[in-house]
C-alpha cells in the first residue's frame, strides 16, 4: 500500500510538486515576515501587504541644510508610520531639512531605509545626542533629570539645542496630510510668529501649570505640529520650574512648550492650524488638511489604517503631488 502510494506521488507532474513545496514555504516565510513586522509597527500595523506598499512607495528628496528644518523623534516600532507621515508633507513641499532623532531604537536596517526613501535626510544617533546634550546640560540637574528619565523630552531638548536653523517644526509620526498644507508652507517661507496644531484640552497640561501657579500660560497646544524658533528654548527658565517637580510624566515636556512660548517676548501672540483642517480626534470630518490619530492612545487606529491606504495608494499613483521645492 504504501509503495503504491509513493509510486502516485512520483507519477504527478513536476509543477504540481513544486507548487505544493512553494506554497508550504511562503506560509512559513508570510509567518516569520508577519512576525518581523510586528516589531516594527505592532499588532495594530502589521499589515505585510500595507508595509510592503509603503516600501515601495517613490523616495523624495529634501534639502541637506540651510533650510527650515522638520524634527522628529522616531522609533524602531513606529518607522513605517513615520516615512508614511514624512512622505504625505514632502509631496506637497519638500524646500526644507528633514531631521530624524533616534529614539535609541533605531537600527542600522531602520537607518538604511530612512536614507533610501528621505533624500539627503539627516539622523541623529542617540549616542551622539546623549553626548552633546548632557555637556550642555552640566549646569542644569533637572533638566537633565527630566530627559533622563522620559524619551520624549528629547522632543523639547534635542529639537532646539541640536538644531541649526532658525526655523523649526516639530512633527510626530502619527500625523497624516491629505492635501497642500497652506498654512503650513507660508510660515516655513515667510511667517513670523509661532503656530501650533490646536487640542481643547491636552492631557495633564492645565494641572501641570496649576500646581507651579502658571495657570496663566496655558495654551491648547499639541507638540504633534509645532512650528516655532531656536530661541524659544531658555534652560535657566526650564531648570528653575522643573527644580519644582517631583515626578515628571510622559505629558510633562508638552506641558512646558506653553510656558517657554508665553514667557517669551514675540511680536505676535501665537496662532494655532485651523481646527477644521488640522484634524485630531475631537472632530474628524470630511475635507481635512491634515489629521492626527493619537495612535499612543489607540483610540483612532481603524480610522488611521484606513486614511494611510489612501496616501499610499496617492504616493504610488503619484496623485496630488505637486512641483518640488528647489532641492
Amino acid at each position: 500500500m504504501q509503495q503504491n502510494k509513493y509510486f502516485k506521488i512520483l507519477a504527478r507532474p513536476t509543477y504540481g510538486l513544486v507548487l505544493r513545496l512553494f506554497k508550504y514555504l511562503y506560509k512559513g516565510y508570510k509567518k516569520v515576515l508577519e512576525a518581523s513586522l510586528s516589531k516594527y509597527l505592532g499588532n495594530e500595523y502589521n499589515s505585510v501587504q500595507e508595509v510592503i506598499s509603503i516600501l515601495i512607495t517613490p523616495s523624495i528628496p529634501c534639502v541637506v541644510n540651510g533650510r527650515p528644518e522638520i524634527h522628529s523623534l522616531v522609533s524602531h516600532k513606529h518607522i513605517y508610520c513615520y516615512l508614511l507621515a514624512i512622505k504625505s508633507l514632502l509631496r506637497f513641499y519638500n524646500d526644507v531639512t528633514v531631521i530624524v532623532h533616534d529614539d535609541g531604537s533605531l537600527t542600522k536596517k531602520d537607518k538604511h531605509i530612512l536614507k533610501k526613501h528621505i533624500k539627503n535626510i539627516n539622523i541623529i544617533d542617540r549616542d551622539y545626542a546623549d553626548e552633546k546634550i548632557n555637556k550642555i546640560l552640566a549646569d542644569y540637574p533637572n533638566c537633565r533629570r527630566y530627559r533622563d528619565e522620559y524619551v520624549n523630552a528629547l522632543q523639547l531638548f534635542d529639537f532646539m539645542l541640536l538644531c541649526e536653523a532658525n526655523k523649526i517644526v516639530s512633527l510626530d509620526s502619527d500625523i497624516l496630510f491629505f492635501k497642500r498644507p497652506d498654512a503650513l508652507i507660508d510660515w516655513l517661507c515667510d511667517g513670523k510668529k509661532i503656530i501650533h496644531f490646536w487640542e481643547q484640552e491636552p492631557l495633564g497640561t492645565r494641572e501641570f501649570l496649576a500646581k507651579i501657579n502658571l495657570d496663566e500660560c496655558f495654551l491648547p497646544i499639541c507638540i504633534c505640529l509645532v512650528c516655532f524658533y531656536r530661541e524659544t528654548m531658555n534652560l535657566d527658565l526650564l531648570e528653575q520650574i522643573l527644580s519644582k517637580i517631583e515626578k515628571f510624566d510622559w505629558w510633562t515636556g508638552q506641558s512646558l512648550y506653553p510656558i517657554l512660548i508665553k514667557k517669551q517676548v514675540w511680536k505676535d501672540e501665537p496662532s494655532f492650524f485651523d481646527p477644521s483642517q488640522y484634524q485630531d480626534g475631537h472632530g474628524f470630518r470630511n475635507g481635512q488638511t491634515a489629521r492626527h490619530y493619537w495612535l499612543s492612545r489607540g483610540t483612532f487606529n481603524n480610522l488611521y489604517l484606513s486614511d494611510r491606504k489612501k496616501i499610499i495608494k496617492e504616493l504610488l499613483n503619484g496623485l496630488n503631488t505637486v512641483k518640488y521645492g528647489k532641492v
